[in-house]
């Protein structure tokens, strides 16, 4: 039996689940959940990282008392964008901040010197005022000593892993949600972190979801009477980790509800055309290594239009409504105080754009069932 042990954080709570695979199925219950809050400090919102790492200890002390026998492997996603500054001696610069704490002036900054056609470009990704790209340059006007002392950038999942683990490296999923990806070159956005005057020398090498990036420090296994499990960096994006979690093959639509809601599709190419930027869809990454075009709403919502969305690849309105910040659609039924997401799929018809269309996926162990609500 493998004991495998997922950290699923969202930006309102979290949850240490144990999956165990016998070598033809796999079991999964949950050992731990708790809240995750930001917290403002002088008018600056921010993650609170060491309660975060604290409640991931009590995950791993909940697997101890489950008397389940060792732990083989151990993997964290969180939500996308926020990251945190390590200094030169690998310790934390300041609390994460939270995307909550963006506004448009950040990114309309950044578009004086990059402009949002050429930031999708290159990176293929929607605009949004939280994006990696615009909070990191909003600390670069503000003239942050963190920032300018920051050795290095890494994301949510990948800095818990490395207070975990002691290894440092960003995890592709994750990268590609900051728009500071390039999908064409498949490595990070040098020509825009360069004329922004960004630090070249925080950003880490890419790896791939799937990769072990190396064991639980020796001193934090003993302190927490557990075995040195491997780490994987899984698709540590939650989105990625959820739609991967779909069964089957074929050309399908999904609907990732969370925190935030995602309508989309996964594709192997980028989609980087004019009609896909102007709807403001997102290309992230897949863990796979391909993407998925997606368009984002903030809350759990249910928009009617989505299939003529995902066929035409047209909705004008859409980037202003997502520029300023405002919800659309209407509430879809979910549990908040549980995180639940619902991942619903709509088969398109056969007037779609070939664009927007998925490539079938091969046959295999994730074999597609009925059409139905997959509830995680």
């Amino acid at each position: 039996m493998r004991n495998l042990l997922a950290f699923d954080l969202g930006a309102s709570n979290g949850r240490a689940i144990l999956g165990q695979f016998d070598g033809e199925k796999i079991t999964m219950r949950e050992l731990h959940r708790f809240e995750n809050n930001y917290i403002e400090m002088n008018g600056v919102f921010y993650w609170d990282l060491p309660y975060l790492y604290n409640q991931l200890k009590q995950g791993f002390l909940a697997f101890k008392n489950a008397n389940v026998g060792e732990l083989d492997c151990f993997g964290i996603d969180t939500w996308g964008v926020d990251y945190g500054l390590l200094d030169k001696n690998d310790q934390l610069l300041s609390n994460p901040r939270s995307y909550r704490y963006a506004v448009d002036a950040g990114m309309e900054a950044v578009w004086k010197t990059v402009d949002f056609p050429t930031l999708f470009a290159r990176t293929g990704i929607a605009t949004m005022n939280f994006n990696t790209v615009y909070q990191l340059y909003r600390r670069k006007l503000q003239d942050d000593p963190a920032l300018a002392n920051a050795q290095t950038l890494l994301f949510m999942p990948d800095l818990l892993g490395f207070f975990l683990t002691g290894e440092k490296k960003s995890e592709y999923t994750e990268t590609t949600t900051s728009m500071l990806y390039n999908p064409t070159t498949k490595d990070w956005d040098w020509q825009t972190i360069e004329a922004l005057g960004l630090p070249k020398k925080i950003f880490l090498p890419i790896d791939r979801a799937g990769s072990l990036r190396g064991r639980l420090r020796p001193e934090l296994a003993e302190e927490l009477g557990i075995n040195q499990a491997r780490f994987a960096a899984v698709g540590t994006h939650d989105t990625a980790s959820a739609v991967a979690a779909i069964p089957g093959t074929g050309s399908f639509a999904f609907c990732s509800s969370g925190t935030w809601s995602l309508f989309g599709v996964e594709t192997d190419k980028p989609i980087l055309t004019d009609a896909v930027r102007d709807a403001n869809f997102s290309n992230e990454g897949t863990i796979q290594g391909g993407f998925r075009a997606a368009q984002q709403y903030h809350g759990p919502v249910a928009h009617p239009g989505v299939p003529e969305r995902l066929a035409e690849g047209r909705a004008e309105a859409q980037l202003e409504r997502h520029r300023r910040g405002s919800e659309a659609g209407r509430a879809l039924p979910h549990d908040h105080r549980h995180g639940r997401q619902h991942l619903l799929r709509w088969r398109p018809d056969a007037g779609e754009d070939p664009q927007l269309r998925p490539p079938d996926r091969p046959a295999g162990p994730r074999d597609r069932r009925a059409d139905r609500p997959l509830h995680l």
